[in-house]
C-alpha cells in the first residue's frame, strides 16, 4: 500500500509541475483539483461515495461558499444541480469538503476556517431514520460537513503552520475547525499533515469536532507517506457518517424554494371511507361529510326531522371535537337575550342519552326546547349563541336564514 501511495505523490507532484506552464491561476488551479480528485480520490475512495465541485445549500436556502471538492452520496440522495463544474448539493449528502492549494501560507490556513465557517452554518435536517429494507429502519445521526486541506506546497514550515492554526483557532467554534491538513512539501522540503487532536488525549486524533480540540502534526520522511496517512484520517472522518445517511427533509427544500405547504385537494368521493387526525383523534370523513350535508340541510327551506337536529349537534361536538360550548359554565343567547329555558350543558347530556338510544329521559325535555328554539331560529333571521359565563366568549354562533 506504502508504495502504492508512494507512485500516487510523485504523480500529483509530476502533474503539479505540468501545469505550471498554465498562465490562468483559475485554471491552474482547476487542473490541479481534477488531478487530485483522478488520481487521489477516485480510485481509492468507496464506491459509494463520489466527487463533485460547487456549492452546499441546506432547507433554510443558506448557501456555503464554492468548495473545490465535495465528498458526497450519490447513490441515496440526488445532486441538486449538475452543470459540470458547478454543482448544488444537499448538504444532508454531504460528507466532506476538501480545499485544494497549490502552495498554502497563513491567508491560505485563513481560509479554510472560512470554508469551514461557511459549512458550519448549514443545518441539516433529515427524517432522522434510513430504511435498510422493507419495514427495517435504523435511527441515524448527522454529522457536520468535515473540511479538510490539500497542500501541494506551502510557503510555512509544516511547525509553524500548525502552531498558527492552533492560534487562529482560539476564537473559532469548534464544527469551523478542519479535521486535516496535507503538506506534500513544505519549505524544508518535508511532509506531514496537521491533524485535530483531543487536548484529554493528545495521542488521539480526533475526526469529529469537540470542546476540547487542538492541532498536532505529523511528520514523515516522504510525500507518500504524509498522503497514506492523510488519507487514513479521511477514511476515518467518512466512516463516522455509518452504513448510510439519511436522506434530507425534501418538504423543507420545497418550503424553502418558495413552494410552501401543497394545497392538497381530493375529490369528496375518494375521501369516503377514509379518516384523517384532528386535534391528536381520528376522525371518520364520512361523519365530517355527513355534518357538511346537515349543515346545508339545517340553513334550507326543507324538512328537517328531530334526530337529524340532534344528529348534527351531536357530530360537530363528538367527531369533530369542537368546543361550541356544549358544557357546564355556558349560557343560551338568542338575538343577544339570555334564554334561559335550558341549559347548553343539559343539551349535551340529552344528546348523549338519544345517541344511546335511551329516550324520554330526564334530560329528553331539554332536548324538545333545544329543537324549538332551533326551529325558531331555522323560521327567521335570529341570531342564537353559546357563551362562556367567566370570559364572556362567543363559542357557538348562527344566524338563522331570511325567508322570503
Amino acid at each position: 500500500m506504502l508504495e502504492e501511495f508512494e507512485s500516487v505523490a510523485k504523480k500529483l507532484e509530476a502533474d503539479f509541475e505540468a501545469t505550471q506552464r498554465l498562465t490562468h491561476s483559475g485554471v491552474k488551479g482547476q487542473a490541479r483539483e481534477k488531478e487530485v480528485a483522478r488520481n487521489f480520490l477516485q480510485p481509492y475512495l468507496p464506491s459509494r461515495y463520489s466527487i463533485g465541485t460547487g456549492l452546499v445549500v441546506d432547507s433554510k436556502a443558506e448557501t456555503s461558499r464554492q468548495q473545490d471538492l465535495v465528498i458526497f452520496d450519490r447513490f441515496n440522495s440526488p445532486t441538486l444541480q449538475d452543470h459540470g463544474d458547478n454543482q448544488i448539493f444537499f448538504a444532508e449528502q454531504v460528507f466532506a469538503a476538501i480545499e485544494v492549494k497549490s502552495k498554502i501560507n497563513k491567508v491560505g490556513l485563513d481560509d479554510l476556517f472560512v470554508k469551514a465557517q461557511s459549512l458550519a452554518k448549514l443545518e441539516k435536517r433529515t427524517t432522522g431514520i434510513v430504511s435498510i429494507a422493507p419495514g427495517f429502519n435504523i435511527a441515524t445521526s448527522t454529522p457536520p460537513v468535515a473540511v479538510f486541506g490539500f497542500a501541494y506546497q506551502s510557503s510555512i514550515a509544516l511547525e509553524s503552520a500548525r502552531d498558527y492554526l492552533q492560534s487562529a483557532s482560539a476564537n473559532k467554534r469548534t464544527p469551523e475547525w478542519p479535521i486535516a491538513i496535507l503538506l506534500l512539501r513544505d519549505p524544508n522540503n518535508e511532509s506531514g499533515v496537521i491533524v485535530s487532536v483531543d487536548a484529554s488525549n493528545i495521542g488521539k486524533i480526533q475526526v469529529l469536532p469537540t470542546d476540547e480540540m487542538r492541532f498536532g502534526s505529523v511528520k514523515t520522511s516522504t510525500p507518500g507517506k504524509a498522503l497514506l496517512y492523510f488519507y487514513f484520517i479521511l477514511m476515518a472522518r467518512l466512516q463516522v457518517n455509518g452504513l448510510a445517511a439519511p436522506p434530507p427533509d425534501f418538504q423543507q427544500y420545497a418550503r424553502a424554494a418558495g413552494l410552501g405547504d401543497p394545497e392538497l385537494s381530493i375529490g369528496v368521493d375518494s375521501l369516503k371511507g377514509t379518516r384523517i387526525e384532528w386535534k391528536g383523534a381520528k376522525v371518520e370523513i364520512d361523519d365530517t361529510i355527513r355534518m357538511r350535508d346537515l349543515l346545508a340541510k339545517l340553513s334550507s327551506n326543507s324538512p328537517m326531522p328531530d334526530d337529524e337536529i340532534f344528529e348534527l349537534f351531536w357530530l360537530s361536538q363528538n367527531i369533530i371535537q369542537i368546543d361550541a360550548g356544549f358544557r357546564d359554565g355556558t349560557i343560551f343567547l338568542v338575538d343577544g337575550q339570555p334564554w334561559l329555558d335550558v341549559s347548553p350543558n343539559n343539551v349535551n347530556k340529552g344528546l348523549k342519552e338519544w345517541r344511546l338510544g335511551i329516550k324520554n329521559s330526564m334530560y329528553w325535555k331539554d332536548l324538545t326546547k333545544f329543537v324549538d328554539l332551533i326551529r325558531f331560529i331555522r323560521s327567521g333571521s335570529s341570531f342564537v349563541e353559546i357563551r362562556e359565563l367567566t370570559t364572556d366568549t362567543q363559542l357557538f354562533g348562527w344566524k338563522g336564514p331570511v325567508k322570503k
